[in-house]
């Protein structure tokens, strides 16, 4: 009995570091997944940055930019002395108010990606829970984008009073 226990105890003593260390293999090999998928979500933020910002940014500028050259083109060509002009210079100021929030926009979208990887090394490294990170700049961003959205609505209904105001005539 005595040898048997001896025998037990010298396989355990052989087998118990092969045991730890496919534990701590399987620990390791946890770490790894949860770290490609910090990597993987932290490339697709650092992807979001560019491709945000250059689609929704550029379909409004490039937007603005033709309402404005249209408005500047029915006033020189069509109506060169408009009846009233409180549409065409109301429709002017939200249009440059468009901008305005659209280039800020640009801004503060790049802060909200930073920050929010920012956000996920501290759920990562620190172990924040992800419902505890907040990320001010994403909602500023937002209702950035959503203004200029707004704002280029409103100047375009201005824009088509001003042209139904001044064709009436």
């Amino acid at each position: 009995m005595q040898l048997m226990q001896k025998e037990m105890f010298l396989i355990l003593a052989l087998t118990l570091p092969y045991l730890v260390g496919a534990v701590m293999c399987d620990q390791d090999n946890k770490k790894d997944a949860k770290y490609e998928v910090y990597i993987n979500e932290r490339n697709s933020l650092v992807e979001a940055i560019k491709s945000s910002s250059n689609q929704f940014d550029k379909a409004i500028l490039t937007l603005v930019a033709g309402a404005l050259a249209l408005s500047l083109t029915f006033v020189d060509k069509i109506s060169p002395t408009p009846i009233s002009t409180e549409y065409i210079l109301t429709a002017w100021i939200l249009f440059s108010l468009s901008l305005l929030f659209t280039l800020i926009s640009f801004l503060t979208s790049r802060l909200a990606c930073e920050k929010q990887i920012e956000n996920l090394e501290s759920e990562y490294f620190d172990g924040i829970e992800s419902d505890k990170l907040k990320n001010p700049f994403g909602v500023t961003t937002s209702i950035l984008n959503y203004a200029s959205i707004l704002l280029f609505l409103l100047g375009v209904v201005f824009l088509i009073l001003f042209c139904w105001e001044n064709l009436k005539t």
